[in-house]
């Protein structure tokens, strides 16, 4: 008996320590294929990567709720009034919310439906994080940008400038309506250490990069007046 007893007890105690330490790996896309089992997974390991960053408006997020695919919602964009709307549950407002936060109240809003909700956030994109570049470059568009970079930094995401040599000047307009103008040979040959101007050189989230194009003699307006002025000489002296 006493054998029995302590071969039960081993056994318990290997199956426990297994189902600890045994933790199938997932993806995202799981939750739609099928293709994993995840009931045995814990639900620290479900939650975003992402919990610090607080939702704005605009930015898009994939709302997982596991084994539950009438609740799950990808690419939901947050409305200007940073609301969206939610199967049963209705309006959520969730701008100012992190990604933890919105977790647990969705998961208390699912408990009348689901009996354990296990609620995954993933954050796909963040709007209003970006850098406009126009003008003269190879690359004009908008650029992700999530921490303040040198001017020269986003030269080269633009893919540089279509011919440096043209371009005296560029044009920064901050977020919020400040406008200067740089040198292009302060940036490429500057030695001053001040703070404050090479904060200057810094562009942030919401700034626009304006490289003018160079300016270049309109041959056609030129041919014109002349032509014009041709055809006023030709009248008078066939007056006189």
């Amino acid at each position: 008996m006493r054998i029995i007893l302590v071969t039960l007890l081993f056994l318990t105690t290997f199956s426990v320590f297994a189902q600890q330490t045994y933790i199938p790996r997932m993806a995202k896309d799981d939750f739609f294929n099928g293709e994993t089992d995840l009931s045995n997974i814990p639900d620290s390991l479900l939650v975003s990567t992402e919990d610090e960053y607080i939702l704005r408006k605009g930015d898009r997020i994939s709302i997982y709720v596991m084994d539950h695919l009438e609740f799950s919602k990808p690419q939901i964009m947050i409305l200007p009034d940073g609301s969206i709307e939610y199967p049963l549950i209705g309006t959520l407002r969730v701008a100012g919310l992190n990604s933890a936060q919105l977790r647990a109240i969705i998961e208390e809003r699912l408990r009348p439906y689901v009996t354990i909700p296990i609620v995954t956030i993933y954050i796909e994109k963040i709007f209003g994080e970006k850098l406009n570049i126009i003008g003269y470059v190879n690359g004009p568009g908008e650029y992700q940008l999530y921490e303040p970079i040198r001017i020269t930094d986003a030269i080269a995401m633009a893919k540089g400038i279509i011919n440096i040599r043209e371009v005296k000047t560029i044009r920064v307009i901050r977020k919020d309506g400040d406008v200067f103008n740089v040198s292009l040979k302060h940036i490429w040959f500057n030695d001053d250490d001040e703070t404050n101007y090479r904060e200057n050189l810094l562009l942030n989230p919401g700034d626009t990069l304006i490289v003018p194009p160079p300016r270049r003699f309109n041959w056609r307006m030129y041919t014109a007046i002349i032509a014009t002025l041709s055809l006023i000489l030709q009248i008078y002296i066939a007056t006189n």
